[in-house]
């Protein structure tokens, strides 16, 4: 079976959580026997980007990355600049931004021609557009291709419900990456469009557990975004104190971009880009998820407990998770450091504790995956009734 991707998010380097989604689900695509191609769109997300590696995945002729000519440029530039003083402002006056009314509101449509060049060369079954943001794109597709959109996440504070649902219903199938957004999608959509919606989580691609020997030490990996920086800048302010007053010599061990911010905390050791998260939990045998804003399913969890780590997390933290997930993380209430920073001690001091949690985090990852690859088998069931 073929399926094209189309994304604004680069897979590699994997410095995110959205690179990750997409890079495991070309892996579980890859997996189950499809032929995936991938086309890049522009956006500055490629500033860092390793075209190598695209192409080593994927091969070259199925790779494509797709340019602005240089008036196209000069309008996405502009549109994107508007809306970011827009945001600012706002923010400033301590007022919400106005809700966009339509999904396409940085859609620079030109594009559409050349991704369509690509498809009828490959000629796929399927398409899968990244972020509602960018489903203008379907609706120039050939109707004999099966759409889907990979949500990502939902954007009730950036686009009004009818915009979000407008995205939405050009597609045959609408991805939602927890079941609370999928509900959320779900009560947006006209009635008779409401089965279009699957949740598929993170499907992490870690076959072992990590080796953990380390203790008095934990770990955080995310970029330079705005719900990490809130979350970290929480913990390393509020519940690290606490901690390094009972155990000096803990570590915290950080990757990604998201040490830009942490230089000469005391207690954080910055890593910077980790090409493989092993190497940090190695390091820091204990994840700690002290997530205070933002949506979404966090993938670093995901990962880590696929690799047998024990994960601390905030209530917000395990938003997204089912039940039988949840029991398998040690989750404080989100304004409580000082239950959080107890629960770091006792995990680093506990050897009982850490090897018990991490075990169970395991096990859990396990049953995680398959119920995300069947509901990733279902779609390409659905993919091959449509082309029949």
């Amino acid at each position: 079976m073929r399926i094209a991707i189309v994304s604004k998010i680069p897979m590699f380097p994997t410095t995110g959580g959205n690179r990750a989604r997409v890079l495991s689900l070309v892996q579980a695509l890859h997996a189950m026997g499809c032929e995936v191609f991938f086309i890049l769109i522009p956006s500055r997300q490629l500033a860092a980007f390793d075209e190598e590696k695209h192409v080593e995945l994927v091969g070259a002729h199925r790779f494509v990355q797709i340019k602005f000519t240089p008036l196209a440029r000069i309008r996405d530039v502009a549109k994107k600049s508007f809306y970011s003083i827009h945001y600012k402002l706002y923010k400033k006056l301590k007022r919400k931004a106005v809700l966009q009314n339509s999904p396409d509101y940085l859609f620079e449509r030109e594009i559409t021609t050349s991704i369509n060049e690509c498809f009828k060369f490959w000629q796929p079954q399927a398409a899968i557009i990244v972020y509602v943001h960018f489903s203008a794109i379907l609706d120039s597709l050939n109707s004999s291709i099966y759409k889907i959109i990979d949500t990502q996440d939902a954007f009730f504070n950036e686009l009004t419900a009818e915009a979000e649902s407008k995205g939405l219903n050009r597609a045959d199938k609408i991805i939602a990456i927890q079941d609370k957004e999928a509900n959320y999608f779900r009560s947006i959509l006209p009635r008779a469009n409401v089965d279009k919606v699957a949740t598929i989580g993170h499907i992490t691609t870690s076959s072992a557990r990590a080796v953990l020997t380390q203790n008095c030490a934990a770990s955080f990996v995310g970029s330079l975004f705005e719900a990490n920086i809130i979350s970290i800048l929480y913990f390393v302010n509020d519940v690290l104190p606490v901690i390094l007053k009972e155990v000096p010599d803990f570590k915290l061990y950080v990757g990604g971009s998201i040490c830009n911010i942490l230089q000469g905390k005391e207690g954080v050791i910055s890593l910077g880009k980790v090409d493989n998260l092993v190497d940090l939990f190695e390091k820091g045998p204990i994840l700690i998820n002290p997530i205070r804003a933002g949506t979404g399913l966090k993938i670093k969890l995901i990962d880590a407990m696929a690799l047998g780590l024990p994960v601390i997390s905030t209530v917000r933290g395990v938003e997204g998770l089912p039940h039988d997930m949840v029991q398998c993380v040690e989750v404080i209430d989100d304004d409580d450091a000082t239950a959080f920073a107890a629960a770091v001690i006792k995990m680093c001091l506990d050897e009982s504790s850490r090897v018990t949690k991490g075990a169970q985090a395991f096990e859990c990852s396990r049953f995680w995956n398959e119920r995300q690859r069947t509901g990733l088998r279902t779609i390409l069931e659905d993919v091959k009734s449509y082309s029949a």
